[in-house]
């Protein structure tokens, strides 16, 4: 019996499964479910990594250029797309702000939220105009 129970064991441990399933359907049922939750998390990642990819794509070019020329307009194009995102932070990060300290408090809240926004577009500037920079150069040295 031993023997038997240790091969049980093996081969319920090769398929992955829990021997209490064997025994009760609720133990089952339960690592059924966290297998499909597990299954479904992995599934979203993935999906969420290609719209992350293709919205990432759409804004820098990341395809390699055929020539010279067309990497260095490339290059140019993505710094300029860069740019404008950035002066696009800078100004709607503190309009929205302001919009949404204003609801929350008022003319105060505005002001609030106005800075805030400031300090988030300017960072959101910074980063946007970085990114560019780095994909636009490595768009021309292709």
């Amino acid at each position: 019996p031993a023997a038997q129970q240790g091969a049980t064991e093996a081969a319920a441990a090769a398929e992955g499964g829990n021997l209490l399933a064997e025994f009760d359907p609720r133990v089952a049922r339960e690592y059924e479910a966290r297998q499909a939750a597990a299954q479904a998390a992995v599934d979203e990642d993935e999906r969420a990594a290609k719209e992350m990819k293709a919205a990432f794509n759409s804004v820098w070019s990341t395809r390699k250029p055929r020539d010279v020329v067309a990497g260095t307009c490339s290059g140019l194009k993505t710094c300029m797309k860069s740019v404008a995102i950035g002066i696009g932070g800078i100004v709607a990060c503190p309009v929205l702000g302001a919009r949404a300290g204003y609801h929350e408090r008022g003319a105060r809240g505005a002001a609030v939220g106005a800075v805030q926004g400031l300090g988030v577009g300017s960072v959101a500037a910074v980063g946007a105009v970085s990114v560019g920079a780095v994909v636009g150069t490595a768009q021309v040295a292709r």
